[in-house]
């Protein structure tokens, strides 16, 4: 009617996860540099426990970028410990 054809808006991805700065918490900044395989095995599965409630927590408060890192971390120390 007004000469008018919809088309699809084409844009690039950005990454957003450096803008915004660093909110890291310490907690947060020790577990990246946590060397696995410096842990005991009956505590590496205690430690992997606290993560899984601290990631179900992070779940729950709709942070889900938090608990998708919690995740990795958990699947990573795993991983490494061949549990």
């Amino acid at each position: 009617k007004h000469g008018i054809t919809p088309e699809t808006i084409v844009k690039a991805v950005k990454d957003i996860s450096h803008f915004g700065g660093s909110r890291k918490t310490k907690d947060e900044k020790k577990r990246r540099h946590l060397d696995p395989k410096k842990i005991p095995p009956d505590e590496a599965k205690r430690f992997i426990a606290s993560l899984e409630v601290k990631m179900d927590l992070a779940s729950q408060n709709m942070e889900f970028e938090k608990a998708a890192e919690m995740r990795d971390e958990i699947d990573a120390i795993r991983e490494e410990l061949g549990l």
